[in-house]
């Protein structure tokens, strides 16, 4: 009985070079996916701490944001009342190619994409590009747009409310 055992051991000669060569590829893949993986959420990750920095850095210790700029913008776009302040990051600059999202490809064992960065996927949610981009935003005091183009602070509502970037309803 052992010894039938054995032998059919010694018949199996090579198998473990096969199995190397048949599975290798697929290890392979699999480690590029985790590296871009890993780089992907390291990478939003340091978008996000950017992000809230510069937040912070435009601000410059000012509790009763928005700013008058960002205030005076939005009012143009009809919004008539506002409680946040928000940055982000955007794709691209409008009218530039210029790319400021970052992109992690995503090799594919079975296709040849010949899709770009700064494009969009031609099928939704089948881009082989993970793109992460980053908005931070804090809730404020409420502010209500007056008839003479003018923001003022809602005392009424206060800091109190929830955040509102809209019609004020």
């Amino acid at each position: 009985m052992a010894a039938n055992f054995l032998d059919k051991i010694e018949e199996e000669k090579g198998q473990a070079i096969f199995e190397l060569i048949l599975f290798m590829p697929f290890l392979v893949y699999f480690a590029t996916v985790l590296f871009n993986t890993g780089s992907a959420i390291n990478g939003s990750i340091n978008q996000q701490k950017a992000t809230r920095g510069y937040f912070y850095y435009i601000l410059k210790g000012n509790s009763m944001l928005p700013v008058k700029s960002d205030l005076s913008s939005l009012g143009q776009e009809g919004l008539t009342s506002v409680s946040a302040a928000s940055i982000g990051w955007a794709e691209k600059k409008t009218g530039s190619s210029e790319q400021y999202g970052t992109c992690y490809k995503y090799s594919t064992l079975y296709s040849s994409s010949d899709e770009k960065c700064d494009e969009k996927a031609k099928e939704a949610g089948s881009s082989i590009f993970v793109k992460p981009l980053t908005f931070y935003g804090v809730c404020s005091a409420t502010y209500i747009l007056k008839d003479d183009s003018t923001y003022n602070w809602d005392q009424a509502r206060g800091a109190t409310s929830n955040c509102i970037l809209g019609d004020g309803s």
